[in-house]
């Protein structure tokens, strides 16, 4: 085969191949065009097939089915043990309720010492009949029997005797004698003259505290502390520093007149401020006495620390006044 030849057949393949092509592309474009996806139709069809119903959750229950079974069947045809709940814990501190002096006793009377707190004295005699009846003597310091011993005698006047309490948010209650006028030991005459009547029992009160003294100081309610032994012989050892390092002290005066003895700075942490004192205190008196001086109320205190273990200070600060008890141990 020469190449004339050879030519002339390429020639006539490509004109077919082209011709070929052409024809195919005038039908595509001649036919009509096919539709693969109808989504109205597919749409139709789907929403009136019948939908299934959800399959159901295969859960039994534990209390009605399993536990029975498992538990509280016994093989041995012996009725089920009873068991007995664990009593609940109470978490956190045990808050103690609260207590309502007055419905508890009366105040019959009250014998006062001005001079002395702590010889002060309280006839009562119980109201509730589950204590033990007839009279008994309540001093500054002293709490109730248990379960009301979260009331403490902070205060005992001419007309009743005030109670404070170990919950702060309890305000002091004072329980009043009954009469007017009713402070002084109960009498009775009889044809041997004037005599104070002999309980037929006696009301069982106890100290706040042990028998022994604490070393430290507490507080044992609102405004009531007891001064430990080793913090009294502090006081009367450096009480001069305590007053130039831990406390800044000036006269409070009132109307022009000298009213009391103002803290002006309490240290925080210093052994004052364990003892209530804040600062801006007015200290108006010690046991009745006013003071105005730094000098006046050592010279107080120092005089009477022999014969006083009950000290009753009345603190004034932002126009409200409180009474701060202190008891201290008797010396020896």
């Amino acid at each position: 085969m020469n190449a004339a030849t050879l030519k002339t057949l390429l020639f006539l393949v490509a004109f077919g191949l082209f011709g070929g092509i052409g024809y195919v592309a005038y039908q595509n474009k001649t036919k009509p065009k096919w539709t693969y996806w109808d989504k109205e139709y597919a749409r139709k069809v789907l929403n009136d097939v019948a939908r299934p119903e959800a399959p159901k959750a295969r859960i039994v229950s534990y209390d009605a089915v399993v536990k029975p079974v498992l538990m509280a069947f016994d093989w041995t045809g012996a009725p089920p043990r009873k068991v007995e709940e664990a009593a609940v814990v109470a978490e956190g501190p045990v808050v103690k309720p609260r207590v309502v002096v007055n419905e508890l006793l009366t105040v019959l009377a009250t014998q006062v010492d001005t001079g002395n707190p702590g010889g002060s004295v309280a006839l009562v005699t119980w109201k509730n009949p589950q204590f033990q009846k007839g009279y008994g003597t309540l001093r500054i310091g002293m709490t109730l029997p248990a379960p009301h011993d979260g009331a403490v005698v902070k205060d005992i006047r001419g007309g009743g005797v005030e109670f404070a309490f170990t919950r702060d948010d309890q305000e002091p209650e004072l329980v009043k004698v009954p009469k007017p006028g009713g402070s002084g030991l109960l009498v009775t005459v009889d044809p041997d003259g004037v005599r104070r009547p002999r309980p037929r029992s006696v009301i069982s009160t106890r100290p706040p505290v042990d028998t022994a003294w604490p070393d430290t100081t507490r507080r044992i309610a609102a405004d009531v502390y007891e001064i430990g032994s080793s913090e009294l012989k502090t006081f009367g050892d450096d009480y001069a520093r305590i007053l130039t390092d831990d406390v800044r002290t000036e006269t409070f005066y009132r109307d022009g007149k000298r009213a009391g003895l103002r803290l002006a700075e309490v240290k925080q942490g210093s052994i004052a401020a364990q003892h209530g004192a804040q600062s801006g205190d007015v200290i108006i008196s010690i046991n009745g006495q006013p003071v105005s001086s730094e000098q006046e109320a050592i010279k107080f205190v120092k005089n009477n620390s022999e014969t006083t273990t009950v000290w009753q200070v009345v603190v004034e600060n932002l126009g409200r006044q409180r009474t701060v008890t202190y008891n201290s141990p008797k010396k020896k």
